[in-house]
């Protein structure tokens, strides 16, 4: 049986708060407009072979839990790609994240697909999900060193993580992106597998439980 901690009811509190009229978090404004069709599509040409790697890890009955999901556009393609191959329905999509706004963002975007948003703070390993698969898009880059293994560490029950990060582009989007080589990633946290993409700008690390 899956359980999820009390980041459920924190989220709920966090909405209360989001509602409230606080000014706008700095993620709130980096995603402004980044939740229509055309953005999706872009999303699932660009990343295809993340969302791939995570998918057909994908088995029935799992839990299957991003973690800082933005606006949830990854956990969107993913419902979408499960009803379009017939994924098991026993499958459940979950998305978290620790801005309330987000998590009211994606709450309102993933309705009719009945995936479970909530807030979770994915640094604390007291707000503990259990997943068979755990993925994040553009993250663990914002970490240092230390971070970037507690999170993987907190989560080391998942069958499977798939964690996107950038490569070596030339400049970060957001501003305090570390944009590091294969060889980096593997020293600060030995994934199992990269895969690289996009001409080697873009990686996917893969854990997987022995």
């Amino acid at each position: 049986m899956h359980q999820v901690s009390e980041g459920v009811r924190a989220g709920e509190l966090s909405l209360i708060t989001a509602a409230s009229g606080v000014g706008r978090s700095k993620w709130a404004e980096f995603y402004n407009g980044r939740t229509g069709p055309g953005y999706l599509a872009y999303v699932r040409e660009r990343y295809r072979p993340f969302i791939s790697a995570i998918a057909s890890r994908i088995r029935p009955n799992d839990l299957v839990l991003e973690i800082g999901c933005g606006t949830g556009t990854i956990t969107k393609a993913l419902c979408d790609l499960a009803k379009v191959q017939g994924a098991p329905r026993s499958v459940v999509f979950a998305a978290s994240d620790a801005d309330p706004e987000m998590v009211q963002t994606t709450r309102a975007r993933l309705w009719n697909d009945n995936a479970a948003v909530f807030a979770l703070d994915c640094t604390n390993a007291k707000h503990f999900t259990e997943a068979e698969v755990v993925h994040s898009h553009g993250m663990l880059e914002h970490f240092d060193d230390h971070t970037i293994r507690q999170v993987i560490h907190n989560f080391r029950k998942a069958r499977v993580q798939v964690h996107y990060v950038p490569g070596l582009y030339d400049a970060p989007t957001f501003g305090d992106e570390r944009l590091m080589s294969v060889e980096q990633w593997e020293d600060i946290c030995a994934p199992d597998q990269i895969i690289t993409f996009n001409d080697g700008l873009d990686y996917a690390l893969i854990f997987e439980r022995k």
